[in-house]
């Protein structure tokens, strides 16, 4: 909303600029529906409205944070080495997590037996 809101004070000022309009009312758009606790069905909605409009406000926050921490996007990339480590030490976390509970139900905790689950 904030986004919106950008582009309607922008869009009310003497000297406007139509592209600074555009871009947070879309990124605007974009937030909102990114916000939302779900995805359009329709796959071109989807596909033709959902994507570019979420799209945008992810670059439009991108944005922000280059300009708010220019040192920290600018640094260095580590090693080829170390990040194909890193990767494969997530990979790894990930693949044990999900052979740990592959097939394994969780026990339902209702009223009958919450105590005895919060005494344990």
């Amino acid at each position: 909303m904030k986004s919106v809101h950008k582009g309607y004070k922008e869009a009310r000022k003497e000297r406007k600029d139509p592209l600074r309009i555009a871009r947070h009312t879309i990124a605007g758009i974009g937030g909102i529906l990114h916000g939302l606790p779900f995805k359009p069905k329709n796959e071109y909605i989807y596909k033709y409205l959902y994507r570019p409009l979420t799209l945008a406000y992810m670059v439009n926050q991108g944005l922000q944070i280059f300009k708010m921490f220019p040192d920290n996007v600018r640094a260095g990339m580590p090693e080829l080495a170390v990040v194909r480590d890193d990767l494969l030490k997530q990979t790894a976390l990930y693949r044990d997590a999900r052979d740990k509970y592959n097939g394994a139900t969780l026990e339902v905790v209702d009223r009958g037996n919450l105590e005895g689950k919060l005494t344990m």
